[in-house]
């Protein structure tokens, strides 16, 4: 072992028989479990190797702890709009509306209109104060009449939405949620670091350790 103790600097070991590395989770998916069925591998930065069916490349190598990364090109992401939300799209802020019910076939992104001009409530109406002449005369127009009408874009289940800079598709819609998913690239890391040796090298066991998701 002390052979190996000088060379850390300068490869990374994965010594699966003696179990001389623990898995520190930093990761998410199901447990990794390191079977030392084999004698020793010696990876250095670059190397691949694979653990539970999935290929890790070594990112990162040094100070007796090593970092591997795994990268799921077809990786399924979603994203839940709430009714009432307010949500960016084109450039423009709008609300989610979804309609009345316990299964509603389509959503609508209404634009939130803003206005610039002074406002007054009377009798719980909203009026503009509209100022002409210089500001010697003012007139009170309802809220709903100053505005123009507002846009509006309606969605059903299947089309395609852009969405956080991702062209999304709608996957459900419920009556207070609206369902969005995409595919794209999902990096998982993980990080090795020296353990323990156990003091019977030549015993079969196997190290596992809980993973949670990162990605990136």
């Amino acid at each position: 072992m002390q052979r190996r103790a000088v060379a850390i600097s300068v490869a990374f070991f994965l010594v699966l028989s003696a179990g001389s590395y623990a898995l520190v989770a930093t990761t998410s998916s199901p447990p990794i479990t390191v079977d030392e069925a084999s004698v020793d591998h010696q990876l250095q930065r670059g190397d691949t190797f694979s653990v539970g069916g999935k290929t890790y490349s070594l990112t990162k190598v040094g100070g007796g702890s090593a970092t591997a990364a795994h990268t799921n090109e077809s990786y399924r992401y979603t994203a839940q709009l709430k009714r009432g939300q307010q949500v960016t799209y084109q450039g423009e802020t709008y609300n989610v509306t979804i309609p009345n019910g316990s299964d509603p076939s389509q959503f609508t992104l209404r634009e939130v209109q803003t206005i610039d001009e002074p406002t007054v409530t009377v009798n719980g109406t909203v009026y503009v104060v509209v100022e002409e002449n210089g500001g010697d005369n003012r007139t009170l127009v309802p809220r709903d009449e100053y505005l123009p009408e507002p846009t509006t874009h309606t969605f059903e289940e299947g089309d395609t939405l852009d969405y956080q800079n991702h062209s999304t598709t709608v996957a459900t819609i419920e009556a207070e949620v609206v369902t969005l998913e995409w595919v794209g690239e999902r990096t998982t890391t993980v990080t090795f670091s020296q353990g323990r040796t156990p003091r019977s090298p030549g015993r079969r066991t196997s190290h596992t350790s809980p993973a949670r998701t990162s990605s990136s």
